[in-house]
């Protein structure tokens, strides 16, 4: 008869606490891979989700809101103001179908402390980029960011086969009003010209200084017949506007050209066409919007 020694093995179970430890430094490892707030957020959600069964994360920060979604219909919530050394890093709620518990809500405040200081360096990159891609005297977007634009819009374009517009427009005898006015002058009415354009552009509409006198906007799901229509819009409300420095009022009016996405377009000839357009609207008398359909 053979004897058999048999050895009675303690649980192989990983304690909870050394799971969270190990998903914290994978996390952390993770979260540091990029300064993209976007996909940070993403990467986050992700493992909160799995580890907490989190339904639906909502982070804001200063009137920005970016909302990731598992189900919607998750109702029980819990609400965290975010801040680190003094620095305010916006709020963050997450939902779930169940109510979390004393336990589970620990582990996410670990989970928060692995994702606290990328946060913050993707916020201080994202201000830097934010920075870099503004206009500094009128305080729209520069041409960089146009080009980053209209590039990520044709991509949708091309992949939902939606309508996609662009206007450019340019101020009319601008050099006049350097010259009678003075530079200073001249620096009013762009200001002044970029908070009409934010005032007409819709919230979909990116509006952009693209050098000197002239503007642009992107008008992503419009065609031709929509941008036009906006444009005029536009040039009516530059004609029609009180154009003033040091109680001098100056008149100006704008020329306009638009064009539509066409399929295989690229960003230049696209721009290209709406340039031309506004080339035709300048030489045959300014003041008005014409359309180039290619």
């Amino acid at each position: 008869m053979v004897e058999k020694n048999i050895i009675t093995l303690a649980s192989s179970r990983e304690p909870r606490s050394l799971k969270l430890d190990r998903l914290n430094q994978s996390l952390i490892r993770k979260l540091q891979t990029s300064l993209d707030l976007a996909e940070l957020l993403d990467i986050f959600f992700s493992e909160a989700a799995d580890w907490l069964s989190i339904d639906r994360m909502k982070y804001s920060y200063q009137g920005r809101n970016t909302t990731l979604a598992r189900n919607e219909k998750a109702r029980h919530s819990a609400n965290y103001g975010l801040k680190l050394e003094g620095q305010q890093l916006g709020e963050l709620t997450i939902f779930r179908s169940s109510k979390l518990g004393a336990d589970e809500l620990n582990d996410f405040e670990c989970m928060l402390s692995a994702l606290i200081y990328p946060l913050r360096n993707a916020i201080r990159y994202q201000a830097a980029l934010d920075l870099a891609m503004r206009d500094p005297l009128t305080g729209i977007a520069n041409k960089m960011a146009m080009d980053g634009q209209l590039q990520r819009e044709i991509a949708l374009v091309f992949r939902h086969a939606e309508p996609m517009s662009v206007i450019m427009l340019d101020l009319d005898f601008f050099k006049m009003v350097n010259d009678t006015y003075g530079h200073m002058a001249g620096d009013a009415v762009l200001m002044q010209t970029a908070t009409i354009m934010q005032e007409v552009c819709r919230e979909s509409d990116f509006p952009f200084r693209f050098g000197g006198e002239e503007f642009g906007i992107i008008l992503p799901k419009t065609d031709a017949e929509g941008a036009s229509i906006i444009a005029e819009r536009l040039r009516l409300k530059i004609e029609s506007h009180r154009f003033s420095f040091n109680g001098a009022t100056i008149p100006c009016t704008a020329s306009f050209g638009v064009s539509a996405y066409k399929p295989e377009d690229t960003r230049s000839d696209l721009l290209s066409r709406a340039d031309r357009a506004l080339y035709k609207a300048k030489q045959s008398g300014r003041n008005k919007v014409l359309i180039d359909l290619g």
